[in-house]
Parts: C-alpha cells; sequence; structure tokens
C-alpha cells in the first residue's frame, strides 16, 4: 500500500503516531530503508507521484514516551516531538510541509 501511495499521489509528509507501536516504528525503518535500497517502485515519480526522498517523516508521541520518541530519531524520523508540542504546531506544520520546507526536528515541549 505505500509503494501504491507514493507512486500515484504526491505525498509531502508521513505523520506517525507513535501509540500504534512496533507498527509505527516499521513504517518509519521501511520508507527510510527504502531511500538506501532505492527500489524502483519507490523511488520513481509518476503521474505526480512522490519520490521516497522527498517524504518527510513527523512522529509523535505522548511526552512521556522517551523511549518510543528517541527510537523514532534514531530510526530517521525528520522530525520527532511530543503529543502537546504536536498538536500545538500542526497547523504550522502542515503548512511547511504543503510548502516543501523542513520541518523543526525536535520539539518536546
Amino acid at each position: 500500500m505505500l509503494e501504491a501511495r507514493l507512486s500515484d499521489s504526491p505525498v509531502r509528509a508521513l505523520l506517525v503516531d507513535l501509540e500504534a507501536g512496533e507498527n509505527a516504528l516499521a513504517l518509519i525503518r521501511r520508507l527510510r530503508r527504502a531511500r538506501t535500497s532505492e527500489p524502483a517502485s519507490l523511488t520513481t515519480t509518476q503521474s505526480g507521484g512522490a519520490s521516497v526522498e522527498t517524504v518527510r517523516i513527523v512522529a509523535w508521541a505522548p511526552h512521556v514516551n522517551v523511549a518510543g520518541l528517541q527510537e523514532a530519531k534514531a530510526l530517521g524520523a525528520d522530525a520527532v516531538m511530543a503529543r502537546g508540542a504536536f498538536s500545538r504546531s500542526l497547523p504550522g506544520l502542515l503548512a511547511a510541509l504543503n510548502a516543501g520546507n523542513a520541518v523543526a526536528s525536535d520539539l518536546h515541549n
């Protein structure tokens, strides 16, 4: 499903709720692994689709989930933040992603 969405949609970001546990971390791992292995199905843009290199990963979790936040960062998420910071910054975050701008990497407040 990830491959299909990336190949036919202008995906700018993957927003990951780390409360999904291992599934969330596996999704981050899969997208980052695709960046390094460069399978044609993920790196080729077709019909306005996204290239895996341009998709930003934003992950969030409750501030007490320090291990999950740290693991998401270690796996290569572009921005990792506490849920409260994510909620407060969501409008600006979406505007930055839509404009193709970088996102702040660590917002834990």
